[in-house]
């Protein structure tokens, strides 16, 4: 598949009428959050068909057709609190310095209904905002291995997905072959 017929398609899950509504894009740092703004308009600008529904704002991406915005936004609790998206992307949950913001924005979509993914690599602080919410993952019935790739762990409930790429205790992060997934 190509990049405009993920937006192209109306029997794609991810059309344009549903994501823009009202997303907003959180991450740790401001200068990982201009990164993502720049990834955003980028590949926008690379499409035509992109570029001939979406209108770009400073730090906003609109879609006039359904009044609907993507926003990086920053992050702290003043500004989070009371923000009215239906989706809330987390980018690098585990550097962000406690829960609060991620409680913020969970908070405020349930009301709509809405969607928080989060997204991180690898952190080493189990007290962190992920450490936590990972905590909680592996402790639900149903966390379990992927039986295809082992190194994938996942969980789903009501509400609620959580997703795992890791080594286990013991690995070798250093052994490329382990850490790519690969059996010897």
């Amino acid at each position: 598949m190509n990049d405009e017929s993920l937006f192209d398609r109306p029997t794609d899950a991810w059309s344009l009428e549903e994501l823009w509504v009202g997303a907003g894009v959180v991450a740790a740092a401001r200068d990982q959050a201009a990164k993502l703004l720049s990834q955003l308009t980028g590949y926008i600008k690379r499409h035509p068909s992109l570029r001939a529904r979406l209108r770009i704002t400073q730090r906003v991406v609109h879609c006039d057709a359904t009044s609907g915005k993507v926003a990086v936004l920053a992050s702290d609790s003043d500004t989070l609190d009371g923000w009215g998206g239906t989706l809330a992307l987390v980018d690098e949950l585990s550097r962000h310095k406690s829960e609060e913001n991620f409680g913020l924005l969970r908070d405020g979509l349930g009301p709509r209904d809405g969607q928080l993914i989060a997204f991180s690599t690898a952190g080493d602080d189990e007290e962190s905002a992920l450490g936590r919410l990972r905590a909680r993952a592996h402790e639900m019935d149903g966390f379990a291995r992927d039986p295809e790739n082992p190194k994938h762990k996942h969980v789903r409930e009501s509400g609620f997905a959580f997703h795992e790429w890791s080594l286990d205790p013991g690995d070798d992060p250093d052994d490329l072959a382990v850490v790519a997934g690969q059996s010897r």
